[in-house]
């Protein structure tokens, strides 16, 4: 498996984790850092990204990759998140992988859609 196709392989894991045991198996980096409209300030390491990931797990239905670009070890994502409640939020997410496991994450999406309940 080449670079590229490995990079898309741990991102598609990401956006399909919606499971503990699914979160649990995500390649991430001991110092993963998490950046998000939702989060007051950044996440720092594993445990406390998994914690996040499962926390809010149960109310993504699925996530459709709409568009994935590869640079080297960056990705850039635009994906459609479906709501267990049916709000449709389509936001940007960045990633940077090193030595195969995600070190840094990124996500932005207009808050507003989740505050409003929907489109």
């Amino acid at each position: 498996m080449s670079d590229r196709q490995h990079i898309e392989s741990i991102i598609r894991d990401y956006f399909a984790a919606h499971t503990a045991a699914a979160i649990d198996a995500l390649e991430l980096s001991g110092n993963v850092e998490l950046h998000g409209p939702m989060l007051p300030e950044p996440l720092h390491g594993e445990v406390a990204v998994r914690e996040y990931l499962q926390e809010i797990a149960p109310f993504i239905s699925t996530t459709e990759i709409l568009e994935i670009v590869i640079d080297r070890n960056s990705a850039a994502v635009r994906a459609l998140t479906h709501s267990i409640n049916g709000i449709e939020l389509e936001g940007g997410y960045f990633f940077r992988i090193y030595q195969g496991q995600i070190s840094r994450i990124r996500n932005l999406f207009d808050t507003r859609v989740l505050m409003a309940g929907g489109r």
